[in-house]
């Protein structure tokens, strides 16, 4: 597809930037500019740092007007992170705002482009990369001609089944020998291992072949006994990757660490001359940070029309062992206390205020995609496409496990809730792509959150996750509003999980004029629904959502709290009940004038007049593609 169209291609971007106030102080670069030259619009700089290093001159001196840099097309590649801090940004008065040139489309991409690729009698390409053999570069992600491609694996489209687990029901297992091929001589192959609603990547440490036999460097599972490899079903699936004895497959790719050799098998008609290839080098593009010690936040520094692309984000050490929505357990010391963490976004806030990102598109990153984090107030994320993201594709808020003066922050310092924070118009696609449990949209402890008129779709696990207190003991969430999204063919993979998915007391919370539809019977132990509604769901409504096809219940609430449920329109299949409530007693839940509709009585609504989603206009440039 040529440059001129896209998600965020010039005619949007040329309206956007039209109707904008005129910028008064304004620097430019491009990638054929000179760090040399003055930043003009006709002698550009070529690098951002330089750009942020003009405006941070402008900002220290006291700004008395916007500043903008104007970025010409091409693509900006980065090693390290861009990070912005209180310096970078503007006032109340005045904002600094990063983006393109009009119907200029611009790329800042933390990946190394692949050359230098030589063919082989067997049909295979191969590059040989010497930063890999000499300086340890490891890539878990390669992209051809704009597309994820898969590593080699086995098997290549189904999974295997565990038949029994080891002693300690963590670090080994037993499978069918005759299941899968031996492994290459070299000690190299990860197992991906699904739970009921995460997964698990750990390395593998020894394959013995003749009884089916696998030993891995680390437990499966995070510690809580739920996570044990046969605790939710007896023969849970997993499959096999990255080992040379699995590379079978048109468009997989294998990379040799000792030698620094990539290979890749080409799909058919691809030619080895016009091969675009790119692997992640950067571990983040954008952090903006504010000062933790005076606790002076970024605040009004903006972002459009810019498409972000290709992050890494290496296995922690001791693998990667899924909690959930991507949250994982930090590996430490066996005798610490478990810990979670989250899978780190591309382009980062904290501590900021007034901040947005506009118009711009992130894609093919190696966890999550954008992220308004800790202490992050009336930021804004609109008009975006999120689109195959390896873990969530935005997080809104934190978790419980940050400390302030030795306590939880949520106990000693709730007036540092992420507040006021905005999601609205965006599309999210083929998140969770390399770690299953991603989100589209994950809402943490926070107050004020909105989320509305998003597309979110093609997911592994739930659309949008709300919550993260797992019982009801009070916390500073509350009065967030979910409102008038389309939410359809998520749970494809996982289990226990919904369209939508809630945890912990919300007063005031509004789950609202939703349509959820298109979600499969689970593949795993526990049932998936368009709505879960999990332990210590409380002070909710949920009103005026439509759902249809959904091959559970529509609704299960689990150990939840007092909540009303009204004006819903729940098309069920025969036999299965409109509500489930799992160890919530009925009288918790206040059911009001909802149309219960068998499925085969079911008119679904017209996708072309659906009041849910973005705008039509606006979904189908977000919706277009550059692959």
């Amino acid at each position: 597809m040529s440059a001129l169209t896209g998600p965020i291609g010039p005619l949007f971007l040329l309206a956007c930037v039209a109707t904008a106030p005129a910028l008064a102080a304004e620097f430019t670069i491009s990638p054929v500019g000179s760090d040399s030259g003055p930043g003009t619009t006709d002698a550009p700089f070529a690098t951002p740092a330089r750009a942020q290093a003009e405006v941070r001159k402008r900002v220290a001196a006291g700004l008395n007007e916007d500043v903008a840099v104007v970025m010409r097309g091409g693509t900006y590649r980065l090693t390290e992170p861009l990070v912005f801090g209180p310096g970078d940004g503007g006032t109340a008065k005045h904002k600094v705002m990063w983006r393109n040139a009009s119907s200029e489309r611009v790329v800042i991409s933390g990946g190394k482009a692949i050359t230098g690729w030589l063919a082989e009698r067997d049909g295979l390409w191969r590059a040989y990369l010497p930063e890999v053999g000499r300086h340890g570069w490891q890539f878990r992600e390669l992209f051809v001609n704009g597309t994820r491609r898969p590593r080699a694996r086995y098997p290549n489209d189904t999974f295997l089944r565990v038949k029994t687990a080891g002693a300690d029901r963590r670090t080994s297992l037993t499978a069918d020998p005759n299941a899968f091929p031996p492994l290459s001589p070299q000690p190299q192959g990860e197992i991906v291992f699904l739970h009921d609603w995460s997964i698990s990547r750990i390395d593998v440490r020894q394959g013995d072949f003749a009884t089916g036999l696998l030993t891995f460097t680390s437990a499966i599972g995070a510690r809580l006994p739920q996570f044990a490899i046969d605790h939710f079903e007896p023969h849970p699936r997993f499959f096999l990757e990255n080992n040379a004895a699995f590379f079978d497959a048109p468009g997989e790719w294998y990379l040799d660490r000792p030698t620094g050799w990539l290979l890749y098998r080409p799909l058919p008609g691809e030619a080895i001359d016009t091969l675009d290839a790119v692997a992640p080098l950067a571990t983040g593009l954008i952090a903006v940070r504010g000062d933790e010690a005076s606790g002076t936040p970024v605040q009004n520094l903006h972002f459009a029309g810019i498409e972000f692309e290709h992050c890494a984000w290496p296995l922690p050490p001791g693998g990667y062992a899924g909690i959930q929505a991507t949250f994982y357990e930090v590996r430490t010391e066996a005798s610490a206390p478990m810990s979670a963490g989250p899978a780190p976004a591309a382009v980062s806030f904290a501590l900021a205020v007034g901040c947005s990102i506009a118009e711009c598109r992130i894609s093919h990153v190696g966890a999550s995609g954008i992220e308004f984090g800790s202490r992050c107030r009336d930021c804004v994320l609109a008009r975006t496409a999120v689109q195959d993201i390896s873990a969530n594709g935005v997080i809104i808020g934190e978790g419980m496990s940050r400390l302030v003066g030795g306590q939880p922050w949520w106990q000693s310092a709730a007036e540092q809730v992420a507040t006021g924070n905005l999601v609205e118009d965006c599309l999210f696609e083929r998140c969770g792509a390399q770690f299953y449990g991603g989100v589209g949209v994950w809402v943490g402890v926070t107050r004020g959150t909105t989320a509305r008129r998003n597309l979110i779709r093609d997911l592994p696990y739930s659309g949008i996750s709300l919550g993260w207190q797992w019982d009801a003991t009070p916390t500073p969430a509350r009065e967030n509003r979910i409102e008038a999204n389309h939410i359809h063919d998520v749970m494809q993979l996982l289990s226990d999980g919904g369209g939508i998915y809630t945890l912990g007391a919300q007063p005031g919370t509004a789950v609202v004029g939703n349509v959820i539809h298109t979600i499969p019977a689970s593949a795993g132990k526990s049932e998936s629904n368009a709505m879960f509604l999990d332990e210590g769901t409380t002070g909710f409504t949920f009103e005026r959502n439509i759902i249809f096809d959904v091959a559970g219940s529509p609704l299960r609430f689990h150990k939840a709290g007092p909540c009303l449920v009204r004006n819903n329109r729940l098309a069920i299949p025969a036999g299965v009940p409109a509500v489930r409530y799992g160890n919530t007693p009925e009288s918790n839940v206040a059911l009001e004038d909802n149309a219960i509709i068998r499925v085969e009585q079911f008119a679904p609504p017209d996708p072309e007049t659906l009041d849910a989603g973005p705008p039509p206009e606006t979904l189908r440039r977000l919706s277009e593609s550059t692959e």
